[in-house]
This record gives C-alpha cells, sequence and structure tokens, in this order.
C-alpha cells in the first residue's frame, strides 16, 4: 500500500503549486462539468470530514483537462483510472496538511500573507491577463503596484482565506523539514565519491559458468529444500481469474467508415481544397498536423511497408488516394526527391484517419458481454464461455494491488477479486485492452503456498544456492592457493578462470570484468587503501570474486569549494523530501480514509 502511494507524493517544490488549486476546491466547492450523484452522497471521508462529488469531480477535471492535450482529446481507459485515483490521493494529501496544520495550532499573520504576495506572487495571479505585459509575460511592476491599489482590494480579499491556507500548509511542511542537517563530512565525502577511482585486478568466478550443469533436480531434491525454507514461499493472499475480453481493435466495418470519410477529403482536395489545412482540421496525427501533415524528408523504407511503397511510386506533387496502413487510411501529398550521399529521399505530407472501434460496435460487445456475464452467473462462467463461443482465459495468481493477467492493473477488477466469493461473475469492465467480464476461478488466503504452487520458483531457488555454494567454494580454493603463494595467474588457471586487471571506475559506476553495478563488490574494492591489498572471496550478485587494488585516483581538492555549495543543496534536498514523504506516508497510514470511487466508475461504464 505504501509503494503504490509513493507514485502519487508529490515533490517538495510542487506542493505549493496543487494545494492552492485543491484549497479552492474543498473551500469554495465550484462546480465546473462533472455533475455526477450517486448513491453515496459524498465522495468519501477523511478523519470524519466528508468530501463531496463536486470536490472530487472538480480536482479530477484538472488532471483530465491536463491529458486531454496530451493523448488528443482520447484517454486511455488505464491512464483515466490513474487519474482517478491521483485526483483522490491529491484531495487526501491537501486535506491531511490543512487538518495538521489545525491540530498544530500554526497561525498566518498579516505579515506573512503582505510577504508571500510580494515576493511569491501565486502562480494563477501570474496568468491574469491585468498583469501581463504587452508581450504576453508577467509584468512584476503593474503586480506589485496592483497589491496598493484599492481598486484591487476585492480582489485580494476573495483569496486571502486561500492565501492563508496555503502559507499555513507550507509552514507545516517547513516545520517538518527543518530537522534534516547536512554536515561538511557528508558533503566533502559526496565530493569525494562521486570523483575517486581505483583501478584493480580481479578473477571473477560468475554464476554463469556453473548454472548450465545445474539443471536436473529429483522430485525429491526439490522437496526436501521446500520443507526446509518454508518461509520463503510465505505468500500474500491472492485470486485466479477466468476472463473473457473482447478487444477495441476496429471491425472492417470500422475501417469501411474511416475509409469513407478519408475519402470525402480526398474529393475535397481534388475540389481545390487546401491540403494543409484540412491536415490541421482532420487529421488524426498529432504530431504534424498543425504543420500542415509534413513529414519531412526520409529514406526509402523508413515508414511502414504500403505508406513506402506509394510515396516512391507517386511524382513529385501528386495527391495520393486514401491508402491503408496499420495506422489507419493515409492521403499523401508528394513534395520531392533529393539525393542525400547517395541515398534516395523523398519528402511528403499526410493526412491520417485512424479506424476506430465504432460507437454501434462497441454497443454489440456490451450487449454480448452482459448476455455472456448473465448466462455465466447461470450455468457456470467457463461453462457459458464454450456455450457462446467466446474465448476464456485463465490469470496466473495475483495479488491485492498487483496486475492482473490480461486486463493489466484495473482497481475496479482486483476490488470484485477479492471481495465477492469464489465462482462470482462480474459485470461488463473496460481496460486499454478492451471490454472484459472476470469470474473468480479460486483464492487463498496468506500463507506458506503449497509445493505445486511455487514449483517453478523451488527449482529457480535450489538452482540459485548450488551455483552460490559451487562458486563461493571455487573463489576459497583460488584465494587459498594465493595464500600459499601462487600468483593471481597461477591460482586461477586450474579452474579455466583468468586473472585481469579492469577498467578504473568509480563508486557511483560499475565494476568491469561482469560483476557490475554491485555495491559489496563495489564497497570492498574501494575498502582497499594501498596498492598491492587484497580482499578475500567477495560473494557478490552474481558470483564470487577476488580482488587486488592496483591503483587509486583521489580527485582534485580544489575543485572542492566551488562544487560545495551545490552539493550541500542536493544532499539536503534528497535528505528534505525522504523526511516529508515518509511523514506524510506515517500520517496517512494513521488516518481514517475511506472512498467511494467504484460508483464513479460504474456510472462510466454502466451497469449490468
Amino acid at each position: 500500500m505504501l509503494t503504490a502511494l509513493r507514485r502519487y507524493m508529490v515533490p517538495l517544490v510542487l506542493i505549493a503549486v496543487f494545494l492552492f488549486a485543491l484549497l479552492i476546491v474543498l473551500e469554495w466547492g465550484l462546480d465546473f462539468t462533472s455533475r455526477q450523484r450517486f448513491g453515496d452522497a459524498f465522495a468519501g471521508r477523511i478523519n470524519g470530514e466528508e468530501i463531496s462529488w463536486t470536490q472530487y469531480n472538480q480536482a479530477l477535471n484538472q488532471l483530465t483537462g491536463q491529458a486531454a492535450q496530451q493523448f488528443d482529446g482520447d484517454i486511455p481507459e488505464g491512464t483515466l483510472r490513474q487519474l482517478e485515483e491521483q485526483a483522490w490521493e491529491q484531495l487526501v494529501q491537501a486535506v491531511l496538511f490543512r487538518q495538521e496544520a489545525e491540530r498544530r495550532d500554526i497561525v498566518v499573520t498579516d505579515k506573512d500573507l503582505l510577504f508571500y504576495l510580494r515576493f511569491q506572487p501565486p502562480q494563477f495571479l501570474q496568468t491574469q491577463q491585468v498583469f501581463l505585459d504587452e508581450n504576453g509575460n508577467f509584468d512584476y511592476q503593474r503586480y506589485q503596484t496592483a497589491l496598493a491599489d484599492p481598486q484591487f482590494a476585492a480582489l485580494w480579499n476573495e483569496i486571502d482565506p486561500f492565501l492563508r491556507e496555503e502559507i499555513r500548509s507550507q509552514k507545516l511542511q517547513q516545520s517538518i523539514i527543518n530537522t534534516a542537517q547536512v554536515t561538511d563530512l557528508e558533503v566533502r565525502q559526496r565530493f569525494i565519491d562521486s570523483l575517486e577511482q581505483v583501478t584493480i585486478g580481479v578473477i571473477n568466478v560468475p554464476y554463469s559458468r556453473y548454472i548450465p550443469a545445474l539443471t536436473n533436480f529429483s522430485d525429491e531434491e526439490r522437496e526436501s529444500f521446500y520443507r526446509e525454507n518454508p518461509e520463503n514461499y510465505r505468500l500474500e493472499r491472492r485470486a485466479k481469474a477466468h476472463i473473457v475480453l473482447l478487444d477495441q481493435s476496429p471491425t472492417e466495418f470500422d475501417w469501411e467508415v474511416a475509409q469513407k470519410r478519408t475519402q470525402d477529403i480526398y474529393d475535397s482536395l481534388q475540389s481545390g481544397s487546401d491540403f494543409a489545412d484540412l491536415a490541421a482540421l482532420y487529421s488524426e496525427d498529432a504530431t504534424n498536423r498543425e504543420r500542415g501533415g509534413a513529414l519531412g524528408w526520409f529514406d526509402r523504407g523508413a515508414m511502414v511497408s504500403a505508406f513506402d511503397s506509394a510515396v516512391f511510386a507517386m511524382d513529385s506533387g501528386q495527391i495520393s488516394p486514401p491508402i491503408r496502413t496499420e495506422f489507419g487510411w493515409h492521403i499523401i501529398r508528394h513534395n520531392g526527391f533529393q539525393d542525400a550521399d547517395g541515398t534516395e529521399q523523398a519528402n511528403a505530407d499526410h493526412i491520417l484517419i485512424r479506424a476506430r472501434l465504432s460507437a454501434d460496435t462497441f454497443d454489440r460487445q456490451i450487449m454480448q458481454l452482459t448476455s455472456f456475464a448473465e448466462r455465466a452467473r447461470e450455468i457456470g462462467f467457463l461453462e457459458a464461455a464454450a456455450e457462446m463461443e467466446l474465448f476464456s482465459q485463465t490469470t496466473p495468481f495475483f495479488y491485492e494491488g498487483g496486475s492482473i493477467g490480461v486486463v493489466g492493473q484495473h482497481p475496479e477488477a482486483l476490488e470484485f477479486s477479492f471481495s465477492e466469493s469464489v465462482g462470482s461473475v462480474s459485470r461488463v469492465m473496460d481496460s486499454d485492452a478492451g471490454n472484459f467480464v472476470m469470474g473468480i476461478a479460486e483464492r487463498r488466503e496468506a500463507g506458506i503456498a503449497p509445493f505445486e504452487e511455487v514449483a517453478a520458483r523451488v527449482e529457480q531457488d535450489l538452482r540459485r544456492t548450488r551455483v552460490t555454494a559451487v562458486c563461493a567454494d571455487t573463489a576459497a580454493a583460488i584465494y587459498a592457493a594465493i595464500q600459499a603463494g601462487e600468483s593471481m595467474e597461477a591460482a586461477a588457471r586450474p579452474f579455466g578462470l583468468e586473472y585481469a586487471e579492469v577498467a578504473p571506475f568509480s563508486r557511483t559506476s560499475f565494476v568491469p570484468g561482469g560483476i557490475g553495478r554491485d555495491p559489496i563488490a563495489i564497497g570492498a574494492a574501494f575498502g582497499l587503501q594501498n596498492p598491492g591489498d587484497m580482499t578475500g572471496v567477495i560473494n557478490h550478485s552474481s558470483g564470487s570474486a577476488i580482488m587486488v587494488l592496483v591503483n587509486r585516483t583521489t580527485p582534485d581538492l580544489t575543485a572542492y569549494n566551488d562544487a560545495r555549495d551545490q552539493i550541500r543543496q542536493q544532499i539536503l534536498a534528497d535528505r528534505q523530501q525522504a523526511l516529508f514523504t515518509d511523514w506524510y506516508l506515517s500520517l496517512r497510514e494513521k488516518s481514517d480514509i475511506t472512498n467511494n470511487l467504484r460508483q464513479l466508475r460504474e456510472s462510466r461504464a454502466g451497469t449490468t
């Protein structure tokens, strides 16, 4: 749970930006365009404080408005579900910050407010027309004049309570992160760590050398290993589901509809319409439609086959009739050829019309899945799928909060899987993969998993245990030979291994020679002080090794003074962010928080 929440934690530098907007939502309760009303009167409760659907919808609208621009107005279902969760988490953060500030009796004085307005103009004010210069840029002098202008008194009075809440949240934040400190020694060590390098000689004994020989374990060996290490196979609550999914790929009918639309655009071009204008108006290639569909120069073979063949068969100035590719229907305008260092290139513009799942096709899918869900409840999921000739897939086990095979991350499907009884059949749900119905096939409670469920993992663990022992034993034998007086080269040779000096590396890079970015190995290498110093056997993430220091390069400390302040600020920022995140996650975990977002999804998708 806490790991998932970290995705929604806002960096410290952004907290003030989103808090102001959310405080307006929470205090004013203004209504935008979404006016859902559900069985529960509230979207949720946070420590007893009710959050209305109007407040939630506003927070969601802020996020979906931004996403709509990114996805050209068509937000994928999976992304929409993530935005719904993110909107709720942002509201939770804003409310918890306000509640905690009230609990601590944090006060905002008039002096605090005036300082904030003068030296930290709120972002939303910086975009108001009255404070912009003739070039559309924020005019700080004009803004300062307005602060003392009685004509603006109504504005300052109106936003006063919300600015105070934002300042109070900032004071709360500052009180939490003020405990973070950085010493001069830490700064100096970070500087050294980033630049100091070592060169080592190494004998590496990699797992990969012995794994191929460790493949045939008996049933008795596997089961014995399982019995000896039961805690390794303790699993959380999990479920398995049957799923019937109808993907949202367009049908041939949908392709014909898109072709007709493309043909109409082509006919307009033939009648004299401007290509660039129609591209800007109709093309669904958002990367170039504002440039008239311009693709620029490209080599033969750079585009998908059908498009490429058409372009290099056209004449300069020609406009093609609709051409179908995997991306949709294209109208191409050829702008000419050129030779670029012996390579033929073409220059073209295009208008793209995608084939999309039509409303009729979508409705037929919903009706078919609804009928299937009803029948599955009567005779059983697999039986209904066979009867109606629908393809059913059975997922591997998945965990609460995890990803479901076939449909991926899907909060509603997860909630259904762990709240309903085995054998239950869901309503029709939607996902990026398509519309689907699921049935709970099996559920297992937390505990040590039966051997058959984890047999493959037991074999992997057994193999790793054996190969780890082989590598460690081999490295130990080599080390013993070295200690007895043999050179590293001679000690490695009987085992088919080699001694090699590797390129210099730093603490923040990786150890060459097949060891990689292993902290144990890197720490051991930098723990060697003088040339000739040798480690014992080092067991790293991909084998065992013996290392000897060849050379250590100490950074030039004359550059330290120039870098010191920047390094200090970076360490401090990292420490403050970690401190604040841990504090917030602890606060949230102790809070009483419930939401009714499932009703939002059911309202959007419809119920069965």
